[in-house]
């Protein structure tokens, strides 16, 4: 069966340098490298500098086009980095979609750092005045999309949780899932009808920390759209423990208990998906963070 993370067209390194080289003069794109990809873009890091995006799916085109809209318009008003796209590539004979380059936003995924309980309490302060600051964003000269991907309807991802928390529990890469199944299994409410600007997908591989292990920027913002609050306050379920949680909800505000039940659910669905796609293509840090967030989430 195809996964969602399987590419419809591959970016190699050798084609992006030929698309940048020939839409941008300013871009010598002398040296182009792979630099990752996730299920929507390739990234390829040019010049050392510069990172440009490529769409592998046709689902991502639209996500890459509203990213580039909407971040430069709400940049100034976060307290952390974001990128800020400055060249949008066109389709061409080559390369059928649009795509988008940009400044290096410079620092370390927290999927990557094995971060201990006190650098992760550490940072609840930090994340929660940004997605506060976020969440207080005036969205209506944003024209954002709504959420037409069900980011915030749980029930409807039942089945695909429980799917995938068998899978990892059949994989071996946690004993019992049982827990977690059981928390899917139960009634689930619609998500309240509060909207704001959410950034969509909001976990440890988006959010980056500096030499410090202070969260520093916030990347890859093509689920950008006008959504529940609880997709973004998944982020606490996942990549933080309890007591760091609590500081989170202290800063970030009040949160009624069926968003913060929903954000639970999305954040065991969530992570359940990380590890499924971590173990198919091998990502040995997303597979530990995963565990670790379903963890965070009994």
């Amino acid at each position: 069966m195809n996964q969602p993370w399987e590419a419809e067209h591959v970016v190699e390194p050798s084609l992006a340098a030929a698309l940048i080289r020939e839409q941008f003069s300013d871009v010598p794109a002398g040296r182009v490298e792979a630099f990752g990809q996730g299920w929507d873009n390739t990234m390829m890091l040019v010049d050392a500098e510069l990172l440009f995006r490529f769409p592998r799916r046709q689902i991502a085109v639209d996500l890459l086009a509203t990213e580039g809209r909407v971040l430069p318009k709400i940049a100034d008003a976060l307290p952390l980095a974001v990128p800020r796209p400055e060249w949008i590539g066109q389709p061409s004979d080559d390369f059928p979609w649009p795509f988008l380059g940009y400044r290096m936003v410079h620092g370390r995924t927290g999927c990557g750092l094995r971060l201990t309980a006190e650098q992760r309490f550490a940072a609840a302060e930090p994340l929660a005045r940004f997605v506060r600051a976020l969440h207080d964003v005036d969205p209506t000269p944003l024209s954002l999309p709504a959420d037409t991907l069900g980011r915030a309807d749980l029930a409807s991802k039942r089945d695909v949780a429980l799917e995938r928390l068998e899978k990892v529990e059949a994989l071996g890469i946690v004993e019992d899932t049982s827990p977690w199944r059981e928390a899917f299994r139960q009634s689930i409410p619609p998500a309240p009808e509060r909207r704001v600007v959410s950034h969509g997908d909001l976990y440890s591989r988006h959010v980056l920390f500096d030499d410090d292990t202070q969260p520093c920027a916030v990347i890859d913002w093509g689920d950008v759209h006008l959504g529940a609050p609880l997709v973004d306050l998944s982020l606490a379920f996942m990549l933080l423990p309890e007591p760091a949680r609590e500081r989170f909800f202290e800063v970030y505000g009040e949160v009624d208990d069926v968003t913060r039940h929903l954000a639970r659910l999305r954040g065991i669905w969530h992570a359940a998906s990380e590890l499924v796609y971590a173990h198919d293509v091998g990502d040995a840090n997303l597979l530990m963070e995963a565990t670790t967030s379903l963890e965070h989430l009994r």
